[in-house]
C-alpha cells in the first residue's frame, strides 16, 4: 500500500461520506479528508414523508462526525474554487488544500430563479426546511387544486413527486376532505413518467387514486397574481397550491472550475466516474453529468467504483467494479404497498409488483441508511 497520499473529498452528503468510509475500509493508511459545511447530515428521502406526518424529522438527521470513521479528517468550510491543474482547492476560510486524488461529491443546488415567479410561491419537499414548511401548509389546506410538477431538466429522485401525489390522495382521504381536493400532475415529458417502460404503470396508479395528469407541459413561469403555471407553448393551469421540484444545477464553484457541462454538472466517464481529461479527479452522485437516475442508490454504487479505483492505484488488491449505471428506487404505490424500480445503462427498466414488504422497507429505510449504507457497509 502506498502511504502518504492524500484523498480530498468535497461534499459531506451521501456521496462524500459513503465514499470516504468505503475507501477507509480498503486503504486504511491513506490520508482521507472531507470538506463540507452541513450542520447536520439529513436523509433526503424522508422529505417525502415528513409533510404527511409519516416521519419525525428528528429521526432523519445525524451529526456528520457520528457517521464518518474516526480516522477520517473533517473540516467545516466552503469551497471557492477547484484548480485541477495545480491539484488544489481554495476554501472560503482562506486556506488551500492540496490533493493527490480529488472526489467531487458536491450534489446539486436548487435554481428557482430559472422559473420566473417560482420563488416565494411554489413549495417543495427536497430539503428539510421546505419539507417541514409544506407539512404546515398541508395541515391548513381545506380544499382546492393542488398542482404537482417537475422541471424539464435532471433532478433528484425522479419518482418522488409522483409518490407525493399518491400520498396526498391518501392524506386528504384520512382528513375526510378528499372530495374538496383536486390533484393534478403536470409532466414535461411526452409520457407521464420519464422512464417510458414503466410510465403506463404509474398512469394506472394515478387513475386508481383519482389523480389527473397532463403530459408535455413544460413549465416556464409562474404567475403569482393569477395563481397559474404557464407552459413553454403558452398553456395555463390554475392552482390553489403549487408543489414543484425546483430546477437543479451544479454548485457555483464547480461551474467556475471549467470542469462542468451546461447545467454545472461535472462531465465524467460513465463507467469510471473520472472527470474528463483530468486524471486523479472524480465526480459522483448528483454532481456528475450521467444519463442515469439521480438517486441515492446510484450514488452509493458510484462511490464503490471510485473507492475501488483509488484503492487499486494505492496498491490494494481490491477488484475494480465499473459503474454500470445501476440504480434502484423504492417507491410508495399506495394502499400500504411499495415497489422497486430498477434501471441501468442497458436501457432496460423494471418495476416490481407492489407489496407490503416494499411498503415496510420504505418506512424503515432511514434506519438502514444511517446504520450501514452511509457508513460504507453496503
Amino acid at each position: 500500500m502506498v502511504s502518504g497520499r492524500k484523498v480530498l473529498v468535497i461534499g459531506d452528503g451521501l456521496g462524500g461520506v459513503s465514499f470516504a468510509n468505503k475507501l477507509r475500509l480498503k486503504a486504511n493508511d491513506t490520508h482521507i479528508k472531507v470538506i463540507g459545511n452541513s450542520p447536520r447530515h439529513y436523509y433526503k428521502a424522508d422529505g417525502l414523508q415528513i409533510p404527511f406526518h409519516l416521519k419525525n424529522y428528528r429521526n432523519s438527521i445525524k451529526n456528520i462526525r457520528f457517521l464518518l470513521h474516526e480516522s477520517i479528517e473533517y473540516q467545516r468550510d466552503d469551497v471557492v474554487r477547484i484548480n485541477s491543474g495545480q491539484k488544489t482547492v481554495a476554501l472560503s476560510s482562506g486556506s488551500t488544500e492540496y490533493y493527490d486524488y480529488l472526489v467531487i461529491a458536491t450534489g446539486a443546488r436548487f435554481a428557482p430563479e430559472d422559473i420566473p415567479g417560482y420563488d416565494g410561491e411554489a413549495k417543495h419537499f427536497y430539503d428539510l426546511q421546505h419539507s417541514m414548511e409544506l407539512q404546515l401548509i398541508l395541515e391548513k389546506f381545506q380544499g382546492g387544486t393542488i398542482v404537482v410538477t417537475v422541471p424539464d431538466s435532471p433532478y433528484q429522485c425522479p419518482p418522488a413527486p409522483y409518490q407525493f401525489a399518491i400520498l396526498a390522495d391518501e392524506y386528504f382521504k384520512k382528513k375526510g376532505i378528499r372530495e374538496k381536493v383536486t390533484l393534478t400532475f403536470l409532466s414535461p415529458f411526452k409520457t407521464l413518467f420519464p422512464l417510458e417502460d414503466i410510465s403506463g404503470r404509474i398512469e394506472t396508479l394515478f387513475i386508481d387514486h383519482g389523480i389527473g395528469f397532463k403530459t408535455g407541459f413544460k413549465t416556464t413561469s409562474v404567475s403569482q397574481k393569477n395563481r397559474e403555471v404557464i407552459s413553454e407553448d403558452g398553456n395555463h393551469e390554475n392552482y390553489g397550491l403549487l408543489v414543484m421540484v425546483p430546477p437543479h444545477k451544479g454548485q457555483p464553484y464547480v461551474v467556475d472550475s471549467a470542469l462542468p457541462n451546461e447545467f454545472g454538472f461535472v462531465t465524467v466517464d460513465k463507467y469510471t466516474l473520472q472527470v474528463e481529461d483530468t486524471p486523479g479527479v472524480f465526480a459522483i452522485g448528483d454532481a456528475a453529468n450521467l444519463k442515469t437516475v439521480k438517486a441515492g442508490s446510484a450514488t452509493m454504487r458510484q462511490a464503490e467504483t471510485v473507492s475501488d479505483i483509488i484503492a487499486k492505484e494505492l496498491g490494494s488488491d481490491y477488484p475494480v467494479r465499473q459503474y454500470d449505471g445501476g440504480a434502484s428506487c423504492l417507491i410508495y404505490t399506495g394502499n400500504n404497498k411499495g415497489a422497486h424500480i430498477i434501471t441501468s445503462y442497458s436501457g432496460e427498466t423494471s418495476m416490481s409488483k407492489p407489496d407490503r414488504l416494499g411498503f415496510y422497507l420504505k418506512r424503515i429505510d432511514s434506519d438502514l441508511y444511517f446504520s450501514s449504507l452511509v457508513r460504507g457497509m453496503s
